[in-house]
C-alpha cells in the first residue's frame, strides 16, 4: 500500500484502498460475476493541486471521480475529505460536503435542464449557498457568467440557444456557484470541437489559479493531462499503474502502458515519435496476475501469477510493474 502519493502538505482529499464492484450478470451477488471497475486505489490531493487521471475508455477513471464525490457508494475503502471520512455518509450528513465538491461533466448537452433558463439553473446552486435576495442572486448570476466569459444577457436564454463550448462554460459557472474547494473535471472537452477545447482548458486553468481549487482532471489524452496537471496518475483496468510529477511521467515513463499512451498522442512530425515505444495491442486478460501482461513487451512468468504492487521507484514517482527498476535503470529495451 502506498503511504505517500501526494505532496508533503496535509491533503484535502485522501483515498484509501477504494474499490467499486459491479455485477455483470444476475441480480444477487451469488448469481453474477463481479466487475472491478475500481480496484484498491490509493491517492491524495493536496489543497490547490491539480491531479491528472489518464487512461483509455473503460479504465475506471470516471467511476473513481464519482466515488470521490460520493455520487457512488464505494464497495471497499475510505474517502477522506478535509480530514473526515465521508465514505458511508448519506442524506443530510453528506450535504455540507456536497457543497464543497463539484463536477464538470463530459457532455454539456445532457447536463443542463432544457426547460430552464440559465438564470434558473444557476439560482438552484445559489439557493444551496444561501443566496436568497433576488437582487443578490441577479448580481451573482451576472458575476458567474462573466467569470466564465459569457455575457450577462445569456441569463435569460435556454441551453439549446448556445453552442457546446458555451454550454460547458455555463456548466463550469454552475459548479463554481457554491464556492467549492474540490472540482472533478470529467473529460470536460472530449465532446467539444477541437477549436473550442483549448479555450475551455485555459479557462479551467485560470479559474483553478484564481480560486485555489483542488482539481481532479480526468481525460484519456495524456497531452491534455500534461497541460493541465501538477501530477499525473495513469489508470488501467481499475488500478493506478503509474503516478508521479507531470514531467517525470511524461518524459520518463516507467510503465509500458504509459509509454503506449504517449505513443498514441498525435504529433504532426512523425520523426519525433520514439521508434522503440510499443503500440498498444492485444486483449485485456483475466484478473489474475498483472492485468497488462498480454499487451506488455516486458512480460515475464511472474506477471501471470502475481499482481505488481505500487511502489516508489524514483523521487515521488510510483509504478506498479515487476520490472520497473530495470526500466528506470535502462536495463530493458522496449
Amino acid at each position: 500500500m502506498i503511504t505517500n502519493t501526494g505532496s508533503n502538505s496535509t491533503p484535502l482529499v485522501k483515498v484509501e484502498g477504494i474499490s467499486k464492484y459491479f455485477l455483470q450478470h444476475g441480480t444477487f451477488k451469488s448469481d453474477g460475476h463481479q466487475i472491478k471497475a475500481v480496484d484498491n486505489v490509493n491517492l491524495t490531493l493536496a489543497e490547490g493541486e491539480t491531479l491528472g487521471l489518464v487512461g483509455e475508455s473503460g479504465s475506471g477513471k470516471s467511476t473513481l471521480g464519482r466515488l470521490i464525490l460520493r455520487l457512488m457508494v464505494p464497495s471497499e475503502g475510505k474517502i477522506i475529505f478535509e480530514g473526515n471520512d465521508i465514505s458511508r455518509l448519506s442524506g443530510k450528513s453528506l450535504l455540507p460536503y456536497r457543497r464543497k465538491m463539484q463536477i464538470v461533466f463530459q457532455d454539456p448537452y445532457d447536463t443542463l435542464n432544457p426547460r430552464m433558463t440559465i438564470a434558473r439553473i444557476l439560482h438552484e446552486s445559489l439557493d444551496l449557498r444561501g443566496v436568497k435576495s433576488p437582487r443578490e442572486r441577479q448580481d451573482e448570476v451576472v458575476r458567474l457568467l462573466e467569470l466564465v466569459g459569457m455575457r450577462a444577457d445569456a441569463a435569460q436564454r435556454f441551453p439549446h440557444q448556445f453552442s457546446g463550448g458555451q454550454r460547458q462554460r455555463i456548466g463550469i459557472a454552475r459548479a463554481l456557484a457554491v464556492n467549492p474547494r474540490f472540482l472533478v473535471a470529467d473529460e470536460p472537452v472530449s465532446a467539444l470541437d477541437v477549436s473550442v477545447q483549448a479555450q475551455i482548458l485555459n479557462l479551467l486553468l485560470e479559474l483553478q489559479k484564481q480560486f485555489g481549487l483542488t482539481m481532479l482532471f480526468v481525460a484519456h489524452d495524456l497531452a491534455v493531462v500534461r497541460h493541465m496537471s501538477d501530477r499525473v496518475a495513469v489508470m488501467y483496468m481499475g488500478r493506478i499503474v503509474e503516478l508521479g510529477a507531470n514531467d517525470s511521467v511524461y518524459f520518463k515513463p516507467l510503465h509500458p502502458y504509459t509509454r503506449s499512451l504517449i505513443q498514441a498522442i498525435p504529433i504532426p512530425d512523425p520523426n519525433r515519435i520514439p521508434p522503440d515505444l510499443p503500440m498498444l495491442t492485444g486483449e485485456r486478460p483475466a484478473a489474475n496476475g498483472c492485468a497488462y501482461r498480454d499487451r506488455c513487451p516486458l512480460a515475464i512468468s511472474k506477471c501471470s501469477t502475481e499482481s505488481p504492487e505500487m511502489r516508489m521507484i524514483q523521487d515521488d514517482h510510483y509504478v506498479a510493474c515487476h520490472r520497473a527498476e530495470e526500466t528506470a535503470a535502462g536495463d530493458v529495451v522496449f
